[in-house]
């Protein structure tokens, strides 16, 4: 028994396929008959592989499932193979019936990671797609000197922001529930900016700043006359 669902379009409004209810009831057969995914199926003693938008077709059956004449079926197949809907290849017992652009119209992958960009723009939702794509910038993980810089101008230690940095990128930057971390920044706000991790030395002007011990001797010497030798 076949499962799940396929798309219909509204186009059929248009082109009156609807008025014509046999012609309607057999392509809406044929697309429900279609294979959704790669797949074997056995006609008699013969393994027959199909692609996606693909699937045997006897004629004998579908007049039996439509009820509909055999000569009918066959005239409304005719006419969906000449503009352009199907091709049909008949082999000795049965034909493989094709649905044109199958992977176009009823192909479902990909959808849920563009679901949301095409609402916004179909909505005209300028600022929040705008937010999304900003967002999506935000997911690149960053350098370790990056992390480090923003601990530092933060006052916290070199320490804590290697150890942060390198627990995030074994993991491959995703946190300990699995979630991918879209804002580092964020996350290193949230989980290791604790008093644990803060520099204990505040150097609140640059005046403050000790002066590492081999510039002692030339800051002394600055502006002295050189000794005579």
């Amino acid at each position: 028994m076949h499962r799940g669902y396929v798309k219909v379009y509204r186009k059929a409004l248009e082109n009156g396929w609807l008025k014509n209810h046999k012609l309607w009831a057999v392509w809406s057969y044929c697309l429900m008959k279609a294979s959704h995914k790669k797949t074997k199926t056995m006609v008699g003693l013969r393994v027959v592989e199909l692609e996606p938008g693909q699937f045997v077709f006897g004629l004998k059956v579908a007049s039996k499932d439509l009820k509909i004449p055999q000569t009918t079926i066959y005239r409304h197949l005719k006419f969906l193979k000449s503009v352009g809907n199907m091709e049909i290849k008949a082999e000795n017992k049965f034909s493989i019936i094709t649905i044109i652009n199958w992977g176009a119209y009823q192909d479902t992958k990909n959808e849920n990671g563009k679901q949301m960009e095409n609402k916004l723009k179909t909505n005209g939702n300028i600022q929040e797609l705008k937010a999304l794509k900003e967002k999506k910038k935000k997911s690149v993980p960053p350098k370790m000197d990056d992390v480090i810089k923003f601990f530092l101008d933060n006052n916290y230690t070199r320490e804590s922001a290697i150890k942060a940095w390198r627990y995030y990128d074994d993991g491959d930057w995703k946190d300990s529930t699995g979630k991918p971390v879209l804002n580092w920044k964020q996350k290193m706000r949230g989980v290791w900016f604790k008093s644990e991790n803060e520099s204990k030395t505040v150097y609140k002007t640059p005046e403050e700043t000790p002066t590492p011990d081999y510039l002692k001797d030339f800051v002394a010497n600055i502006g002295k006359k050189p000794k005579e030798v």
